[in-house]
């Protein structure tokens, strides 16, 4: 129950910081709002560990040399896609750019399969093939201006 209401809360401020993305349009340039965002997180994350690890007792997470390979992997990745995704809605239209986005869950599954060896249970792939179909199905409509 937490994780889809924290996916939920997640999704609407996804769609909130790419709409302001997109009202700026290219009066900013595209590496300004993943600054923004990775000073943001580096003043307010701190603070958020601190409050929560605070009451975690029962364990410690201890690092080694390949958790902090892999947290560092996460941030590149995760910054090349708020750069990608900042420069794809302030070129072209969010109808357009929202459905090739959901892309990330084909290449979710592919990833983790191969590289985790983890297979998608059906109520995944079921969800998966219901949203990647329904976003098919509007950007071909929107291609052929059956609807705007």
């Amino acid at each position: 129950m937490m994780g889809s209401v924290a996916a939920l809360v997640g999704a609407v401020f996804f769609a909130i910081s790419q709409m302001q993305t997109r009202k700026l349009g290219k009066k900013v340039h595209f590496l300004v709002p993943p600054f923004y965002q990775a000073i943001f997180s580096a003043f307010i994350a701190p603070l958020l560990m601190i409050l929560f690890l605070r009451y975690r007792v029962a364990q410690t997470t201890h690092y080694g040399i390949f958790e902090i390979f892999m947290i560092i992997c996460i941030s590149i990745c995760m910054f090349g896609a708020q750069v990608f995704n900042t420069k794809a809605y302030q070129n072209d239209k969010a109808g357009r750019v929202a459905p090739v986005n959901q892309l990330q869950l084909i290449f979710n599954w592919v990833i983790d399969f191969l590289i985790i060896g983890t297979v998608p249970t059906s109520s995944a792939l079921i969800g998966g093939i219901l949203i990647i179909g329904s976003n098919l199905i509007i950007s071909v409509l929107r291609c052929f201006n059956i609807i705007k």
